[in-house]
């Protein structure tokens, strides 16, 4: 019950955007999770509590900070574990965000594409539209500006706010759609199209405003400097 009680403060300060408190409880409830007999109960929570503390870490420590791999490892592999293919995918997305936090784009790259496929077994909008998220983000580094262009594309026309501002709490604390836009934006001006690259900035500083998220507030500051 206490591991219980933990995970749920530490869920609920994630979405007071208070990540110095919800490092501290789930980090105390995978303390406690540890003293418990090895069970596929035991591993399906503690899979959860792993990728939310992962999440948290991105936050404070930054996208390639080893204690957000180690948080993401040990999640991935209790989903391959107990075989639940719905909270692996964010456990291997948060993998591919530390790849890429890291400048490691050919594994950020190998991990983005298996992403994709994973996704495409899916009907779930928000997978899918994480998926193209990794990808727009890898392509743009890597210099594919038209693969990067397209799955920004395609990842904002899935994008609904009310239904996908949620994601950001398991997806690297930053709005997809506020993304989309974001990486648009720098995709189009390196394509040499100024004017629609403004376009698409006004629509991801405006989304970043209107979330509200400091981080994503932050983020929408940041491709405005950019």
């Amino acid at each position: 019950r206490s591991i219980q009680y933990l995970e749920q403060a530490g869920l609920n300060a994630i979405q007071r955007h208070a990540p110095n408190e919800a490092i501290l409880h789930l980090h105390r409830a995978l303390e406690l999770i540890a003293t418990l007999p090895e069970t596929p109960a035991r591993a399906e929570r503690e899979l959860s509590l792993q990728t939310a503390l992962g999440s948290q870490l991105m936050t404070l420590k930054g996208w390639g900070a080893p204690e957000v791999e180690r948080a993401y490892a040990r999640a991935s592999a209790l989903g391959e574990l107990v075989g639940d293919a719905p909270r692996l995918f964010p456990a291997l997305w948060g993998l591919w965000l530390f790849s890429w936090g890291q400048g490691d784009m050919a594994r950020a790259r190998v991990i983005a594409d298996d992403l994709f496929v994973r996704a495409g077994r899916t009907d779930d909008a928000g997978v899918r539209l994480e998926a193209h998220h990794a990808l727009w983000a890898t392509l743009l580094i890597q210099g594919e500006l038209m693969g990067a262009l397209d799955h920004a594309s395609r990842g904002f026309a899935l994008y609904d706010a009310e239904t996908h501002a949620s994601l950001a709490a398991a997806y690297g604390n930053h709005d997809p759609g506020m993304c989309s836009r974001g990486f648009g934006a720098w995709t189009l001006l390196l394509l040499g199209f100024p004017e629609r690259a403004l376009a698409a900035l006004r629509q991801a500083t405006g989304l970043s405003e209107r979330l509200g998220h400091p981080f994503n507030v932050a983020w929408g500051h940041y491709y405005a400097a950019f």
